[in-house]
């Protein structure tokens, strides 16, 4: 039976890559870290990680609904890796941030994604990931 992902369009395939990736960070995380933090926690954690935001902007980062970024939020929350503070002048929103528990969880993610970037290059050679980088970082539309 042949490989599916080589009859899928670019499309597919990038996506269905993607994915793949995803659950292999998440999973070595979950390894190393003793503690599941699923793609969607992972992904706003490193949104956040860049700078402090409100729900929603992490909502529109993240690309999901206000009602999933808030749930995620609270679930970070209780977990300790991330507190909300308040916004000078602003009742109705709060900046998340991260706690030091969700920093430690960011830098053993750049490190995890490393170490699967340097697998990878093993796979496919130093050449193609420089060819991929650029493909990826190029202008499509």
């Amino acid at each position: 039976m042949k490989d599916y992902l080589s009859n899928v369009s670019l499309i597919d395939l990038v996506s269905e890559k993607q994915q793949e990736l995803r659950v292999k960070i998440v999973n070595i995380g979950e390894e190393r870290w003793g503690e599941s933090v699923t793609q969607s926690e992972s992904n706003m954690l490193a949104v956040i990680e860049k700078e402090n935001m409100t729900i929603a902007e992490a909502a529109r980062k993240i690309n999901v609904s206000r009602q999933a970024a808030h749930k995620c939020v609270q679930g970070l929350i209780t977990r300790g890796y991330i507190n909300t503070t308040s916004i000078e002048g602003n009742q109705r929103n709060k900046l998340i941030v991260l706690t030091d528990k969700g920093k430690k969880y960011c830098n053993e993610m750049i490190v995890i994604k490393r170490e699967v970037e340097e697998e990878i290059e093993e796979s496919i050679g130093k050449a193609n990931i420089e060819l991929l980088r650029q493909c990826l970082n190029s202008k499509w539309f």
